[in-house]
């Protein structure tokens, strides 16, 4: 290899590094924004491998050793997590220890609770309410179905699960990628399809019933 290649080869490498730093140094200046603003709450250490923006009204608490983004999974443009509070008085909380990948949006009007080490797959999608109705005289109307969301301890949901208001999943429990999950998941289960569905327990006995 030339003289002249080994320059550039190197050059570009440089280059590279410096991107990557700028990039780490946005998000810790994104991190301080959001805190000076009220709108972050963070409990202890956060690690952003994407941009996180919490472009709502109310909180978004953050619990110890939060990650967020993920440089080696499925990612579209720049990654963005998405957590909305939307109103004054909404809330989002995240347990400690849970993991987010990239291009997660969670919006909530009134809640959305995460519990102790999550982990949120790449392009999933989280709503505590319709946005509209479902009857078309109203569906320009406001007055909305809204209802929390809750995932308790250790569920792991896969790339592009779609979560629906009122829903609750079980802790220790799974869904597979792709999934529209519309009501509660038991714990212990792995749930697919749509809308989502409990196809076994991992405990291996047969699980309860949905009502």
């Amino acid at each position: 290899m030339s003289i002249t290649r080994r320059i550039i080869r190197r050059l570009i490498l440089e280059i590279r590094l410096a991107r990557s730093r700028c990039a780490s140094l946005r998000r810790r200046l994104t991190l301080v924004r959001l805190r000076w603003e009220g709108r972050l709450v963070t409990e202890g250490p956060c690690q952003l491998d994407s941009p996180l923006n919490a472009d709502g009204a109310g909180v978004v608490r953050l619990r110890p050793n939060i990650k967020i983004g993920h440089a080696l999974a499925p990612k579209t443009g720049n990654g963005e997590v998405r957590l909305q509070a939307r109103l004054p008085a909404s809330q989002i909380s995240v347990g400690p220890d849970s993991k987010f990948s990239n291009n997660v949006t969670v919006i909530a009007v009134e809640a959305v609770h995460f519990g102790a080490r999550c982990l949120i797959g790449d392009h999933v999608l989280i709503l505590d309410a319709d946005f509209h109705h479902a009857d078309a005289a109203l569906r320009h109307s406001p007055g909305w179905p809204i209802s929390p969301v809750i995932l308790e301890d250790d569920v792991w949901l896969g790339s592009r699960v779609t979560i629906l208001k009122g829903v609750r999943i079980g802790a220790r429990s799974t869904i597979a990628a792709g999934a529209v999950v519309s009501r509660d998941i038991p714990p212990d289960s792995i749930a697919g399809g749509v809308p989502a569905q409990v196809i076994k327990s991992i405990a291996g006995s047969k699980p309860t019933d949905l009502k």
